[in-house]
């Protein structure tokens, strides 16, 4: 790259607000009266964070935590769960893929009932929007 007149230059549609999909990548730009430059289209897939949305904690080795996939790339997370009455019954700051279902909001310490939950998971990065959704426990 150091000896070419002008380096190519790659460029695409996304930003950190996209929705999920795949994309072009565009490469261009590039000079020198020594060198041909032929260039090949290129794609970039944006993934949601979500692939699951519940689990099950019942101690069989499977879907025992909830997963965020992609989370570790917001580590100023706040996530947050809200029961059927909208009560907050957790709530954990820079997020980690560990809850496994029990209330951080009440003193029993014991695993939230079967259904479904609210949750909001505020990325905190780049001016993005929270991201809420269902999430179901089962045993």
């Amino acid at each position: 790259a150091s000896v070419l007149d002008t380096s190519p230059t790659a460029s695409t549609a996304v930003t950190t607000t996209t929705a999920v999909g795949t994309y072009d990548i565009d490469v261009s730009g590039g000079v020198d009266n020594n060198y041909d430059f032929s260039y090949t289209k290129g794609s970039l897939t944006v993934e949601g964070f979500l692939k699951k949305y519940g689990f099950s904690p019942n101690g069989d080795g499977i879907n025992e935590k909830w997963v965020i996939k992609n989370i570790e790339l917001y580590p100023d997370n706040v996530v947050k769960v809200f029961n059927r009455y909208g009560k907050l019954v957790f709530e954990k700051k820079r997020y980690k893929n560990t809850w496994k279902g029990i209330s951080n909001k009440t003193s029993t310490g014991k695993k939230l009932p079967v259904g479904s939950y609210l949750f909001i998971i505020e990325l905190n990065k780049n001016n993005l929007k929270p991201i809420q959704g269902w999430l179901y426990i089962n045993y």
